[in-house]
């Protein structure tokens, strides 16, 4: 290896002398300065580490540019290193040295890592202008767009949906078909067989309504509400004219929900009277002998004396 290539040690070198050396005669001179006194580290120390650390790097630094560049060996780098690398990226297909990240820009092939060829297919290949691959772009999207006759066909071609309603429609019926099946219209139900559904009867259905909870109906009022009150409340729950709900209007749908709902009101506010309260215990009870006190006349002179001043309303002036 020449001398040549270690002129950056030469250089680093000599700097750090001549550094050293002005450095050194600037203490020299300013030796009973206090401010210059009493460091840690000795100038030479500092000099020599940094010295050695530069050395160090520059040397890993020329390693590695000579392993990576100098392609030839011969201790320098020169223009027959660039054309070795040059030659090291050209496409095996065309020969064209204008690579980029493993690809071709001249003929588009792919290179795998160890140099080879990764497309073993022979197939025909055309290369086009930008122009010309945008207008095949066009051509390839404006024929994937169902035209006319895909939208006819669409419309026309029902076989395939009329055979899917029908295989729909004798799967139901075949699902249908079992014993007790009368096939009735909905939303009627299945009338024939024994029916296992069980309604309560009248007593019981009032029963559940009187017992499940109090509703606005059942409310206990503090004071008795006025007649007036109730008469409305009873025309708001059945309709009236005056309510503007009456059962004869034209828009109304007459039911007798209302009805129902005051009777049954009416009818367990009934069965709440009616129940009886709660048995209390017997109290035991002592019987005593009550002294009996007689006034004398005096005292009832003069509490009925007291009765006539309070009553007094006679006009006398």
């Amino acid at each position: 290896m020449k001398l040549k290539k270690f002129q950056p040690l030469l250089e680093v070198l000599i700097a750090a002398i001549l550094c050293f050396g002005i450095h050194n005669l600037f203490f020299y001179y300013n030796q009973n300065n206090p401010n210059y006194q009493h460091f840690n580290f000795s100038l030479t120390t500092i000099y020599t580490f940094f010295l050695v650390s530069s050395l160090v790097i520059i040397l890993l630094l020329l390693y590695v540019k000579q392993k990576n560049i100098d392609k030839n060996d011969n201790g320098k780098i020169d223009a027959e290193d660039f054309k070795i690398l040059n030659k090291e990226e050209e496409c095996e297909e065309c020969g064209d040295s204008e690579m980029k990240e493993g690809t071709c820009e001249k003929c588009g092939k792919e290179l795998c890592e160890c140099g080879s060829k990764m497309y073993e297919s022979k197939k025909k290949t055309i290369r086009l202008k930008e122009s010309e691959l945008i207008k095949l772009i066009n051509k390839m999207v404006t024929e994937s767009i169902p035209g006319l006759d895909s939208v006819k066909s669409a419309h026309n071609g029902d076989k395939e949906t009329k055979q899917h309603l029908s295989d729909v429609e004798n799967k139901m019926k075949d699902l249908a078909e079992f014993d007790g099946n009368d096939n009735p219209e909905f939303p009627k139900s299945i009338g024939k067989g024994e029916k296992v559904a069980r309604k309560n009867s009248e007593e019981e259905n009032e029963f559940v309504e009187d017992t499940r909870g109090g509703t606005p109906l059942n409310l206990d009022y503090d004071s008795e509400p006025s007649k007036q009150f109730k008469d409305r409340l009873k025309k708001a729950l059945e309709g009236d004219a005056t309510t503007g709900n009456s059962q004869e209007y034209a828009n109304v749908i007459k039911s007798d929900l209302g009805k129902n709902l005051a009777k049954q009101a009416e009818r367990k506010e009934k069965k709440e009277d009616k129940q009886p309260m709660y048995n209390k215990d017997a109290q035991p009870t002592k019987s005593v002998n009550e002294s009996t006190f007689k006034m004398s006349e005096v005292l009832e002179e003069e509490i009925k004396k007291m009765k006539d001043i309070v009553n007094y309303n006679k006009k006398t002036q």
